[in-house]
Protein backbone atom coordinates (compact mmCIF):
# COMPACT_ATOMS: atom_id res chain seq x y z
CA UNK A 1 0.00 0.00 0.00
CA UNK A 2 1.15 3.50 -0.30
CA UNK A 3 2.51 5.70 2.31
CA UNK A 4 0.94 8.88 3.74
CA UNK A 5 -2.01 11.07 2.05
CA UNK A 6 -0.64 10.32 -1.10
CA UNK A 7 -1.17 6.74 -1.27
CA UNK A 8 -4.19 6.55 0.10
CA UNK A 9 -5.86 8.88 -2.57
CA UNK A 10 -3.82 7.35 -4.79
CA UNK A 11 -5.46 3.91 -4.11
CA UNK A 12 -8.59 4.96 -3.41
CA UNK A 13 -9.11 6.48 -6.50
CA UNK A 14 -7.54 3.30 -7.98
CA UNK A 15 -10.30 1.06 -6.33
CA UNK A 16 -13.36 3.65 -7.16
CA UNK A 17 -12.32 3.51 -10.72
CA UNK A 18 -12.21 -0.35 -10.52
CA UNK A 19 -15.91 -0.19 -8.68
CA UNK A 20 -17.17 2.21 -11.39
CA UNK A 21 -15.72 0.58 -14.44
CA UNK A 22 -15.70 -2.96 -14.10
CA UNK A 23 -17.22 -4.55 -17.71
CA UNK A 24 -16.16 -3.78 -21.12
CA UNK A 25 -13.48 -1.12 -21.61
CA UNK A 26 -14.70 2.83 -22.04
CA UNK A 27 -13.42 2.53 -26.05
CA UNK A 28 -13.01 5.07 -28.82
CA UNK A 29 -16.68 4.49 -29.95
CA UNK A 30 -17.64 6.09 -26.89
CA UNK A 31 -15.38 9.12 -26.38
CA UNK A 32 -16.70 12.16 -28.81
CA UNK A 33 -14.13 13.59 -30.92
CA UNK A 34 -11.71 16.27 -29.12
CA UNK A 35 -12.60 20.39 -30.29
CA UNK A 36 -9.62 22.25 -31.57
CA UNK A 37 -9.24 23.59 -27.37
CA UNK A 38 -7.69 20.43 -26.72
CA UNK A 39 -3.85 20.73 -28.42
CA UNK A 40 -2.43 17.94 -26.52
CA UNK A 41 -2.66 14.67 -24.66
CA UNK A 42 -0.42 13.77 -21.40
CA UNK A 43 -0.32 10.72 -20.39
CA UNK A 44 1.72 9.11 -16.97
CA UNK A 45 2.37 7.05 -14.47
CA UNK A 46 -0.50 3.74 -13.55
CA UNK A 47 -3.17 4.86 -15.67
CA UNK A 48 -0.70 3.50 -18.33
CA UNK A 49 -1.01 -0.41 -16.94
CA UNK A 50 -3.87 -0.53 -15.16
CA UNK A 51 -7.15 -1.48 -17.32
CA UNK A 52 -9.42 -0.93 -18.25
CA UNK A 53 -8.78 2.89 -18.91
CA UNK A 54 -4.59 1.35 -19.89
CA UNK A 55 -6.23 0.59 -23.54
CA UNK A 56 -8.75 3.34 -23.61
CA UNK A 57 -5.94 6.15 -23.32
CA UNK A 58 -3.85 4.31 -25.73
CA UNK A 59 -6.38 3.75 -28.49
CA UNK A 60 -7.00 7.50 -27.75
CA UNK A 61 -3.60 9.03 -28.19
CA UNK A 62 -2.87 6.77 -31.32
CA UNK A 63 -5.98 8.45 -32.50
CA UNK A 64 -4.65 12.05 -31.66
CA UNK A 65 -1.00 11.66 -32.33
CA UNK A 66 -0.74 13.10 -36.12
CA UNK A 67 -2.69 16.52 -34.48
CA UNK A 68 -2.33 16.75 -31.15
CA UNK A 69 1.05 17.23 -28.48
CA UNK A 70 1.37 13.92 -27.43
CA UNK A 71 3.42 13.95 -23.53
CA UNK A 72 4.63 10.80 -21.58
CA UNK A 73 6.23 10.30 -18.26
CA UNK A 74 5.94 7.03 -16.75
CA UNK A 75 6.15 8.01 -13.65
CA UNK A 76 6.48 4.04 -12.54
CA UNK A 77 4.17 3.05 -9.45
CA UNK A 78 4.64 -0.60 -8.81
CA UNK A 79 2.33 -0.61 -5.64
CA UNK A 80 -1.05 -0.80 -8.07
CA UNK A 81 1.09 -2.33 -10.86
CA UNK A 82 4.07 -4.88 -9.56
CA UNK A 83 4.72 -6.21 -12.62
CA UNK A 84 7.95 -4.53 -14.29
CA UNK A 85 7.50 -6.13 -17.81
CA UNK A 86 3.85 -4.74 -17.66
CA UNK A 87 5.24 -1.38 -17.62
CA UNK A 88 8.27 -1.95 -20.18
CA UNK A 89 5.43 -3.13 -22.71
CA UNK A 90 3.35 -0.56 -22.28
CA UNK A 91 5.55 2.42 -22.31
CA UNK A 92 7.19 0.81 -25.66
CA UNK A 93 3.67 0.97 -26.72
CA UNK A 94 2.80 4.37 -25.58
CA UNK A 95 6.50 5.83 -26.87
CA UNK A 96 5.48 5.13 -30.34
CA UNK A 97 2.87 8.07 -30.37
CA UNK A 98 4.62 10.55 -28.05
CA UNK A 99 5.93 13.33 -29.51
CA UNK A 100 7.59 14.93 -25.90
CA UNK A 101 8.79 12.04 -23.17
CA UNK A 102 9.93 13.41 -20.02
CA UNK A 103 11.48 10.36 -17.70
CA UNK A 104 13.18 10.80 -14.51
CA UNK A 105 16.74 8.43 -14.09
CA UNK A 106 15.09 6.61 -11.27
CA UNK A 107 12.39 5.35 -13.65
CA UNK A 108 15.15 4.37 -16.31
CA UNK A 109 17.06 2.52 -13.77
CA UNK A 110 13.88 0.66 -12.47
CA UNK A 111 13.02 -0.03 -15.76
CA UNK A 112 16.02 -1.10 -17.63
CA UNK A 113 18.89 -1.75 -14.61
CA UNK A 114 21.08 -3.54 -17.07
CA UNK A 115 20.55 -0.98 -20.07
CA UNK A 116 22.82 2.72 -20.26
CA UNK A 117 19.79 5.17 -19.27
CA UNK A 118 21.14 7.25 -22.74
CA UNK A 119 20.92 4.43 -25.30
CA UNK A 120 17.55 3.87 -24.03
CA UNK A 121 16.43 7.73 -24.59
CA UNK A 122 18.08 7.52 -27.90
CA UNK A 123 16.37 4.66 -29.00
CA UNK A 124 12.95 6.65 -28.23
CA UNK A 125 13.66 9.32 -31.46
CA UNK A 126 11.65 7.23 -33.54
CA UNK A 127 8.88 8.21 -35.86
CA UNK A 128 6.99 10.82 -33.46
CA UNK A 129 9.27 11.22 -30.80
CA UNK A 130 11.39 14.67 -31.09
CA UNK A 131 12.35 15.12 -27.14
CA UNK A 132 13.58 12.76 -24.99
CA UNK A 133 14.40 14.74 -21.16
CA UNK A 134 15.67 12.78 -18.54
CA UNK A 135 15.58 14.47 -15.18
CA UNK A 136 18.97 13.89 -12.62
CA UNK A 137 17.54 15.48 -9.32
CA UNK A 138 20.45 17.39 -8.58
CA UNK A 139 22.38 16.82 -11.15
CA UNK A 140 19.78 18.74 -13.19
CA UNK A 141 18.39 17.44 -17.25
CA UNK A 142 19.62 15.96 -19.88
CA UNK A 143 17.61 16.82 -23.50
CA UNK A 144 17.68 14.05 -26.41
CA UNK A 145 17.00 15.85 -29.87
CA UNK A 146 16.78 14.86 -33.35
CA UNK A 147 17.64 18.01 -34.61
CA UNK A 148 19.99 19.27 -32.20
CA UNK A 149 21.64 16.24 -30.58
CA UNK A 150 22.05 15.77 -26.69
CA UNK A 151 23.40 18.36 -23.81
CA UNK A 152 22.51 18.52 -20.22
CA UNK A 153 21.39 21.64 -17.65
CA UNK A 154 22.45 22.19 -14.18
CA UNK A 155 20.11 21.91 -11.40
CA UNK A 156 19.21 25.33 -9.27
CA UNK A 157 20.73 25.31 -6.17
CA UNK A 158 18.38 25.76 -3.08
CA UNK A 159 17.99 24.46 0.23
CA UNK A 160 15.13 21.43 -0.39
CA UNK A 161 12.30 20.77 2.21
CA UNK A 162 10.57 18.31 0.25
CA UNK A 163 10.95 16.77 -3.29
CA UNK A 164 7.84 15.23 -4.00
CA UNK A 165 6.11 16.96 -6.50
CA UNK A 166 8.89 17.80 -8.22
CA UNK A 167 8.72 15.66 -11.17
CA UNK A 168 5.25 17.12 -12.00
CA UNK A 169 6.31 20.53 -11.67
CA UNK A 170 8.95 19.60 -14.41
CA UNK A 171 6.51 18.76 -16.76
CA UNK A 172 3.84 20.81 -16.26
CA UNK A 173 6.63 23.74 -16.85
CA UNK A 174 7.40 22.22 -19.88
CA UNK A 175 3.72 21.89 -21.49
CA UNK A 176 3.16 25.85 -19.93
CA UNK A 177 6.59 26.96 -21.68
CA UNK A 178 5.30 25.51 -24.74
CA UNK A 179 1.21 26.52 -24.76
CA UNK A 180 2.62 29.99 -23.23
CA UNK A 181 4.15 30.09 -26.70
CA UNK A 182 1.62 28.36 -28.74
CA UNK A 183 4.27 25.43 -29.76
CA UNK A 184 2.15 22.91 -27.75
CA UNK A 185 1.81 21.06 -31.66
CA UNK A 186 4.04 18.15 -33.04
CA UNK A 187 4.54 20.75 -35.30
CA UNK A 188 5.32 23.68 -33.25
CA UNK A 189 7.86 21.31 -31.48
CA UNK A 190 9.69 20.32 -34.51
CA UNK A 191 10.54 23.99 -34.71
CA UNK A 192 12.42 24.45 -31.67
CA UNK A 193 16.10 25.77 -31.93
CA UNK A 194 18.50 24.32 -29.40
CA UNK A 195 18.40 28.40 -28.04
CA UNK A 196 14.68 27.94 -27.29
CA UNK A 197 15.31 24.42 -25.60
CA UNK A 198 17.76 25.38 -23.59
CA UNK A 199 15.33 28.09 -22.32
CA UNK A 200 12.70 25.38 -21.47
CA UNK A 201 14.65 23.36 -19.76
CA UNK A 202 15.94 25.84 -17.60
CA UNK A 203 12.23 27.28 -17.02
CA UNK A 204 11.27 23.68 -15.59
CA UNK A 205 15.10 23.19 -14.23
CA UNK A 206 13.54 26.95 -11.77
CA UNK A 207 10.35 25.46 -11.48
CA UNK A 208 10.96 22.21 -10.23
CA UNK A 209 13.91 24.08 -7.70
CA UNK A 210 11.09 26.19 -6.38
CA UNK A 211 8.81 23.21 -5.29
CA UNK A 212 11.61 21.21 -3.36
CA UNK A 213 11.99 24.62 -1.09
CA UNK A 214 7.96 23.73 0.21
CA UNK A 215 7.02 20.60 2.12
CA UNK A 216 4.63 18.55 -0.31
CA UNK A 217 3.63 18.64 -3.41
CA UNK A 218 3.13 22.20 -3.51
CA UNK A 219 3.68 23.15 -7.09
CA UNK A 220 4.38 26.74 -7.82
CA UNK A 221 2.30 29.69 -9.40
CA UNK A 222 2.61 30.40 -12.40
CA UNK A 223 3.99 34.32 -11.44
CA UNK A 224 6.19 32.94 -9.09
CA UNK A 225 8.77 31.84 -11.61
CA UNK A 226 9.25 35.38 -13.47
Amino acid sequence: TGHGRRGQRRLADLQLSRRRLRGPAVGLEHLSELDAQVRGIHVGSFSLVVQPIADTLLALVARESATRLISLDPNVRLNPAPDIQRWRSQIAAFAEHAHLIKVSDEDLHLLYPDSDPQKIAEGWLGKRTQLVIVTRGTQGASVFTRQHGTWSVPAKTVVPADTVGAGDTFQAALLTFLSERQLDTPQGLSTLSRETLDEMLNFAVGAAALTCTKVGPDLPYRHQLG
